[in-house]
């Protein structure tokens, strides 16, 4: 791996950043180890080395039996290489989610009204409401057919849903909605 990657043979404190993590993700995955755990491997690297380094971690798991744990803030990064995720909240697990199945009952959004106040039950339904004017950007954590009949039969002015990231996810575990009369 280490000749594939084209690393210098030089001391490892000569490397530049990017090419200290690819050697040492390289390391990890020699280990054949069944599970890894990467600390931020993606942070502060260049499109190229970060390219490297994610290839590498998906022929990793994709050619073997194991699994690959990446802590990181950067939930971005982490949408494009999870199929699961887990929250962690003061040092302690509080939600672990499978974003394929997740993303089946969680909703987002997007909903405008005649008068700009929300019907009562999408306040009581939402579990996290922003507004931008008129429009009303809502996460439903229980979405069903009838919760969107019953929107539907308010006849809202505008009704789209936008695609639910890894952040939206994330703020709707840790934060409520704001004041439903708030406006920015």
């Amino acid at each position: 791996m280490i000749e594939k990657h084209q690393l210098p043979d030089d001391q490892f404190q000569k490397y530049s950043k990017g090419m200290q993590c690819l050697l040492l993700v390289i390391i990890a995955l020699c280990s054949n180890c069944s599970y890894i755990i990467l600390d931020e491997p993606l942070d502060g690297l260049d499109v190229i080395v970060r390219k490297q380094v994610v290839d590498l971690m998906i022929d990793a798991i994709s050619d073997q039996d194991r699994s690959i744990i990446l802590a990181s803030h950067n939930l971005n990064e982490l949408e494009k290489l999870a199929d699961q995720v887990a929250f962690i909240k003061e040092h302690s697990i509080v939600s672990i989610l499978n974003l394929s199945t997740v993303k089946m009952s969680i909703r987002k959004l997007q909903i405008a009204f005649k008068d700009y106040e929300l019907p009562q039950f999408i306040k009581q339904e939402a579990k996290h409401i922003t507004h931008e004017g008129r429009v009303s950007t809502v996460i439903f954590e229980n979405y069903s057919d009838e919760l969107m009949e019953r929107i539907n039969n308010c006849e809202p002015l505008l009704i789209e849903e936008l695609p639910l990231t890894l952040e939206d996810l994330f703020i709707s575990k840790f934060s409520g909605h704001d004041t439903p009369d708030e406006r920015e």
